[in-house]
């Protein structure tokens, strides 16, 4: 929305104008909405790329914290039956969790139609 009304400015804005015996310069206000509407766009492309970092590294916790639960040995047979009840639940959760991650990888998409770069961290996270 924003580099669309970033175009519309540029080209509805003409560079001077003449009113009446009056020349008056209109390219540094057009240069400097448009610059406007520029900030806001990277901004919210900046902000999305913060939200999708902080579902990564929520994903990846989530998966971290399942292969470490998966890898626990149990001590006593209650212990044993409470890791089966929860392991029957896990390929639910690994459902659920999937769900997250394709929602995420939409919202990566769209940044890379911007063509906005993300950081190694976030690329490597991604």
């Amino acid at each position: 929305m924003h580099l669309l009304e970033k175009e519309k400015i540029e080209a509805e804005i003409p560079s001077s104008i003449v009113i009446g015996a009056f020349w008056v310069g209109t390219e540094n206000v057009r240069q400097s909405l448009s610059k406007k509407r520029k900030t806001l766009a990277n901004a919210v492309l900046e902000l999305l790329a913060k939200k999708l970092r902080d579902q990564a590294d929520e994903a990846c916790e989530e998966c971290k914290f399942i292969n470490r639960k998966l890898y626990e040995k149990p001590n006593s047979v209650e212990e044993l039956t409470e890791m089966r009840e929860w392991m029957k639940g896990v390929p639910e959760q690994l459902l659920q969790h999937q769900e997250m991650i394709n929602r995420a990888m939409v919202d990566y998409e769209l940044i890379e139609e911007f063509n906005y770069n993300l950081s190694q961290e976030d690329f490597i996270a991604k």
